[in-house]
C-alpha cells in the first residue's frame, strides 16, 4: 500500500509514549520506559499477506484477492485501500470467504488517511479470528472505490496481519 506520510505505527507510539513521560519513578532510569515502549510496539503482528504496491493505482477493482493460510491462524488485522481518485470512501464492511463459501464477518472497518492526507483511503477492521489453514477470498463492501492495479492483476489492494497458532 502507499506510504501515508505518516510516522510507521511502531514509531508514533514510540515517540508518544517517550515524550508523555515526564520524569522517571523513583529508581528508575529515564531510558527506562521508553525502551519498554519500543519493545512493545515492535511485538505488532506479522503481514500474512499484502499486495498493496507503490504503482499507479485504479478505481473498481476487477476482482477479489485471495489469502492462502498454510497453517492455523489468528486473524488480528485487515486493510484494504481506496484512494479513490484522491477522494477515499466513507469505510464499509470487510469480510472473507472460505473456500466453501461460508463467510466470515463482515466486520465494521475503520477509516484511516491515505498518501497526502486522503480522507478515509485505508478501511481496517480487527477480527481476531483463528482460521484454519486454506484459501479465503477477501470481500470488501465498496469494490467500485477500492484500489487496484495491474501490479495485483485487477484485485483489490489487502493487506492481512496474523499470528500462526
Amino acid at each position: 500500500m502507499r506510504s501515508t506520510g505518516q510516522l510507521p505505527a511502531a514509531v508514533a507510539l514510540f515517540v508518544l509514549a517517550a515524550s508523555a513521560v515526564a520524569a522517571p519513578l523513583a529508581g528508575e532510569a529515564p531510558e527506562t520506559r521508553a525502551v519498554l515502549v519500543a519493545e512493545a510496539a515492535s511485538r505488532a503482528d506479522p503481514v500474512v499477506f499484502d499486495n498493496g504496491n507503490v504503482y499507479v493505482v485504479y478505481t473498481q477493482a476487477g476482482s477479489a484477492p485471495i489469502l492462502r493460510i498454510e497453517r492455523r491462524t489468528r486473524i488480528t488485522a485487515i486493510t484494504t485501500y481506496h484512494w479513490n481518485d484522491g477522494h477515499g470512501a466513507d469505510p464499509g464492511f470487510i469480510g472473507l470467504v472460505d473456500s466453501r463459501g461460508r463467510v466470515f464477518g463482515p466486520w465494521g472497518a475503520d477509516g484511516s488517511p491515505g498518501q497526502g492526507g486522503v480522507r478515509d483511503a485505508y478501511w481496517t477492521v480487527r477480527p481476531n479470528i483463528t482460521l484454519s489453514a486454506g484459501s479465503y477470498t477477501v470481500i470488501d463492501s465498496d469494490p467500485d472505490s477500492w484500489a487496484h492495479n495491474e501490479a495485483t492483476g485487477g484485485a483489490g489492494m489487502v493487506r492481512v496481519e496474523g499470528r500462526v497458532r
